[in-house]
């Protein structure tokens, strides 16, 4: 694996970005969240421009009394910020890494929000479904398809009813209830729970 930025969706629904080196690990992440995916891509490009200037590093102390390097603008705002390191030599190895992979690293949009695909649109998304982790091949999921994944059925037994919530979705639907008959868009890592309750 190659060094990459990686843009997401943070749980708070706004969009960030690490550059993160071909172990998943994070040599830079953005120094806040952006309410939509072009102020983050942006914010991509600044990193991109200032990543090659050396003065544009800013080395300090973090709180936990490890070193820790922030890349700013040429107006000096924080564009990016390292991790902590155990010593000033691998702090210093982190800023070569990002000024070497910062200009040409490539982008891997992990975002999923601006896809406006049809919810049948065949595609994998992994999610979790009662705490087990499963994969749906539609951007678009039923109230009877997570059930099915929960408890093997669709849920129309008329003896049992399904309350179905879900958590870290979309922009358009982070969190909610999912009724009998609805659809609901996905994206990874979304969190549904089933609740059974027997009517007899």
């Amino acid at each position: 694996m190659r060094e990459e930025y990686r843009l997401f969706v943070g749980e708070d629904q706004q969009f960030y970005f690490n550059l993160e080196a071909g172990n998943n690990k994070v040599i830079l992440r953005s120094s806040e969240g952006y309410t939509t995916k072009a102020a983050a891509l942006n914010g991509i490009e600044s990193v991109r421009e200032n990543s090659q200037i050396p003065d544009h590093f800013q080395r300090f102390i973090a709180e936990n009394d490890e070193p820790q390097f922030r890349l700013v603008a040429g107006n000096g705002k924080i564009i990016g910020v390292g991790e902590s390191y155990s010593s000033e030599q691998m702090m210093e190895k982190g800023i070569r890494s990002v000024m070497k992979n910062g200009p040409v690293a490539p982008l891997n949009d992990t975002s999923d929000d601006e896809d406006e695909g049809d919810d049948n649109q065949e595609r994998e998304f992994n999610i979790i479904v009662n705490g087990r982790p499963k994969v749906h091949d539609r951007r678009g999921i039923s109230f009877e398809k997570v059930v099915e994944l929960a408890f093997g059925k669709s849920g129309n037994d008329g003896r049992t009813v399904y309350t179905v919530t879900y958590s870290k979705g979309p922009r358009k639907n982070p969190k909610g209830t999912l009724a009998q008959g609805e659809v609901v868009r996905v994206k990874n890592g979304m969190i549904f729970n089933v609740t059974p309750t027997d009517k007899s």
